[in-house]
């Protein structure tokens, strides 16, 4: 397997991870002192979140050319929007797994309005989820764009099949949460995304099999707004 599609598959089965971790039995086990969370905000902050920024680095070492994209001024660019994008993704995490917990365990799943329970929504679904995929977007594209300086020529058929499939994979994850969640921050942001990945590949004098990770991109969010948009208007009917 060649080296984008052996990060985006741990990184694909992160976001399962994701999904599964949020149903299993951390969500009920409070920790002490002072029940300040449950296990689940430890193990989807410490853990997931941890692991995934730790394999979204090793594809910016690759896709950098072992960093020596970095060495113009315009790779050092995009080295700093990376970076940026880290730091906005975990903080929004952050933010928005902290609140959550509060909202939901001292001011009902339904609680916001004024006071420390609107406050909570707020951060909960907006800070929170604003931030972190203000940060994804910019660290998702920092990488295309230094993709898109070195493309990998070497990939071919079978490597395709690997970066369509984990793109399936990004695709049912924002699904799920674009679809099914109460605010539209995330399908926003999903709907921005494809149409600014995609266009970044169609755009390209590349061929596709390339630009591996530009191709999980803009099919994972492109896939994940066709699907989720129908759902949300059904819903609102």
């Amino acid at each position: 397997m060649k080296p984008v599609n052996r990060l985006l598959t741990p990184l694909s089965l992160t976001a399962v991870v994701i999904t599964i971790e949020r149903v299993s039995p951390t969500t009920r086990i409070i920790l002490p002192p002072s029940d300040f969370l449950r296990l689940h905000e430890v193990v989807q902050m410490g853990v997931i979140t941890a692991f995934s920024v730790l394999v979204t680095f090793l594809l910016f070492r690759v896709l950098s050319g072992n960093f020596l994209s970095l060495q113009d001024e315009r790779g050092t660019i995009l080295g700093m929007v990376f970076f940026l994008g880290t730091y906005f993704y975990a903080t929004g995490n952050g933010s928005h797994e902290v609140a959550s917990y509060l909202l939901n365990q001292y001011c009902g799943s339904g609680g916001h309005g004024r006071g420390i329970c609107g406050s909570l929504f707020v951060d909960d679904y907006y800070f929170g989820n604003i931030a972190y995929f203000l940060g994804l977007g910019l660290s998702t594209l920092a990488l295309i764009l230094l993709e898109l300086r070195r493309p990998d020529e070497t990939y071919d058929r079978g490597d395709l099949r690997v970066t369509l499939a984990n793109g399936g994979v990004l695709a049912l994850t924002f699904i799920a949460y674009d679809a099914f969640d109460r605010v539209t921050v995330g399908l926003i942001a999903t709907i921005v995304y494809a149409v600014v990945f995609g266009l970044l590949l169609l755009r390209s004098n590349v061929r596709y099999r390339a630009l591996p990770f530009t191709l999980y991109s803009a099919v994972g969010f492109t896939l994940a707004a066709l699907v989720a948009i129908p759902i949300r208007l059904v819903a609102a009917l």
